[in-house]
């Protein structure tokens, strides 16, 4: 049975070691260093993790990107489905490369 959160992840997500240089911003409450950091591109969206900068990124379709975030918004997620979700995304992402 697929949870209602399932469809809010891309169906496309790619690892990406891109250096072209991005503007990353990371939220406000992230006070503890262990947070993720997000970049806007023309068609998709970069998640990277704020402890290794340097390290690869996940990029995400934008509407892929939006509907997650609706969804987090409105409490369909719990902390701990969202990160089960995001680890499949990046699980996914290494065996397709």
């Amino acid at each position: 049975m697929k949870s209602r959160g399932e469809p809010y992840l891309a169906e496309r997500v790619e690892m990406s070691s891109s250096v072209t240089p991005m503007m990353w911003r990371r939220s406000t409450h992230c006070s503890h260093g262990q947070c993720v950091e997000v970049a806007t591109l023309p068609d998709s969206v970069a998640v990277r993790d704020s402890k290794n900068p340097s390290g690869p990124s996940l990029q995400f379709p934008k509407q892929a990107w939006r509907n997650f975030l609706v969804a987090a918004k409105t409490a369909e997620f719990t902390i701990q489905r969202i990160f089960l979700l995001l680890r499949a995304a990046l699980l996914r992402a290494r065996l397709a490369s």
